[in-house]
């Protein structure tokens, strides 16, 4: 049977450009350039056509969103076709003046913190003074009642760090906190299940032993729970903790260069381009019978009662499959 799903978010990566350059990005290509962005105009027709199509949550995405020139006009436009509109970015760019543009369109933003001190944030992003800047950039972001939410990604460099990255956020404002883990089999920068899991483990202490627990934890990258092994009392702690993949179901991408694909961080399949094509026109010759996320590489995850909680795991990590012929 044929299964015909609409997408109702898109990640909307509007450039490559970036002033980080951190070293675990899937978004891996110049980010000096522009590589083609697709014209303001056509986005705006692109935008409408999804309004139309069902599509009623934007996530701007990059690179860096706010080096994109056009960024609050697109926002603006976003607004009045009545999406709900969310913003990724390292924060780095903003002063008081663009975080009170910022709150008059986003109620929340996700930024990204990868360190506890300057040292180890700017060796992990790849640029002196990015940490400085990064600070200031949430702090005038809660200082406009623009909710935040700060995602930490665990790599080889900052894991040993993480229950200070912890406290400096809390004392920030910071609402959410999401932990994700580097897209990448680089054992110079990825960590194991164990590292990982300890990490949990730290977040989850400092959840219930903390002072001022985060409002929301969640795992974008979805940990497997079969694969807990000894850390078994972070069970429910990690079932409540995951965002399942929705892949293809729920979500689709569009990167810099107008490329559609049903994942928000793999290339393929590429199913269409919006420069030539409506993102609806796309959509509809795309056979989703044809790319089924099936939870796992293994059958019997299909029968795991966790399933719902982790869908597999997440597909660059390896932890699930997906069939494409």
């Amino acid at each position: 049977m044929i299964r015909r799903t609409r997408p109702i978010s898109v990640q909307l990566e509007l450039t490559y450009a970036c002033n980080n350059t951190c070293g675990f990005c899937y978004n891996n290509l110049d980010r000096t350039a522009s590589h083609k962005t697709v014209p303001y105009d056509r986005m705006k027709i692109i935008l409408a056509d999804l309004r139309r199509y069902g599509v009623f949550s934007i996530n701007f995405n990059g690179g860096e969103p706010l080096l994109y020139e056009n960024f609050f006009d697109l926002a603006q436009i976003c607004s009045e076709l009545g999406f709900d509109i969310h913003l990724n970015t390292n924060a780095t760019l903003i002063d008081e003046k663009t975080a009170a543009n910022i709150a008059r369109l986003f109620p929340a933003v996700c930024s990204s913190l990868h360190g506890a001190t300057s040292g180890k944030h700017d060796l992990v992003v790849g640029r002196a003074g990015a940490f400085v800047q990064a600070v200031a950039g949430i702090k005038h972001l809660v200082a406009k009642n623009v909710y935040v939410a700060v995602n930490v990604t665990v790599t080889q460099q900052n894991h040993d760090e993480l229950g200070e990255i912890l406290q400096l956020l809390s004392s920030l404002g910071v609402g959410t906190l999401l932990l994700s883990r580097v897209l990448t089999n680089d054992s110079t920068i990825a960590v194991s299940d164990e590292d990982f899991l300890i990490a949990i483990e730290t977040v989850f202490r400092f959840q219930t032993e903390g002072k001022t627990p985060f409002a929301r934890i969640g795992l974008p990258q979805p940990f497997p729970p079969c694969r807990i092994g000894s850390y078994s009392k972070l069970l429910n702690f990690i079932c409540e903790c995951n965002v399942p993949c929705s892949a293809g179901l729920t979500t689709a991408r569009i990167t810099p260069e107008g490329d559609i694909t049903p994942c928000p961080v793999l290339n393929a399949p590429n199913i269409g381009n919006i420069k030539t094509e409506l993102f609806s026109e796309a959509w509809d010759k795309f056979l989703d019978n044809k790319w089924i996320k099936i939870g796992a590489k293994h059958e019997s995850c299909n029968k795991c009662l966790f399933l719902p909680e982790c869908g597999g795991g997440c597909l660059p990590c390896n932890q699930s499959g997906v069939l494409t012929e």
